[in-house]
């Protein structure tokens, strides 16, 4: 029975990447937003339902609210050294999407949204240096960056969506079994 998307032996990267949001949201969106900003809608894209604790299939309103959704995009091995070691890097991909007029929104204009999106990856780098304390994990990762960011203009007259999208890398180290 497999695991499900993103999970590598037992440790769900998209919801790792979500738990982060929710964990330092407090401090980071009132540094550089407003203090007492909301937390956006989170949706766990690879299971379909919000986060932490959502119903699956629920019918989630960009109308209503800010999201930020992750979804896994994947891992690499390669191999370094001499002795066949192996570098992993894993993926999750995020995307932060408003809507002006939204119930919940934080965002009143390309400026509010910005500072949303920076409140968000500032969230989760706060937890850059990620050392996995599960047992039970084969891989071990070490650190994070964020990768392969949208560039795109926001801020356009009469503009009433907005949408950004990046990459949350992970790097460590995968244990490969003993060789007798």
């Amino acid at each position: 029975m497999s695991a499900g998307p993103g999970v590598t032996n037992a440790l769900d990267l998209t919801a790792e990447t979500l738990q982060f949001i929710v964990d330092n949201w407090e401090t980071q969106s009132a540094e550089v937003g407003e203090p007492g900003w909301q937390l956006p809608l989170l949706h766990h894209g690879d299971e379909k339902r919000e986060y932490p604790d959502g119903e699956r299939g629920k019918n989630i309103s960009l109308r209503n609210n800010d999201i930020v959704t992750a979804n896994y995009g994947g891992a690499t091995s390669t191999v370094e050294g001499t002795e066949f070691n192996l570098r992993r890097e894993a993926e999750v991909d995020v995307t932060i999407e408003a809507y002006l007029g939204a119930e919940n929104s934080v965002v009143n204009d390309a400026e509010d949204f910005r500072k949303l999106e920076w409140a968000v990856r500032r969230a989760i780098l706060a937890e850059r240096k990620y050392p996995v304390t599960n047992p039970d994990c084969l891989v071990e990762y070490h650190w994070l960056t964020i990768t392969n960011e949208t560039d795109e203009p926001i801020e356009e007259d009469n503009r009433d969506y907005f949408q950004t999208e990046f990459t949350v890398q992970y790097n460590g180290l995968e244990q490969p079994p003993d060789i007798n």
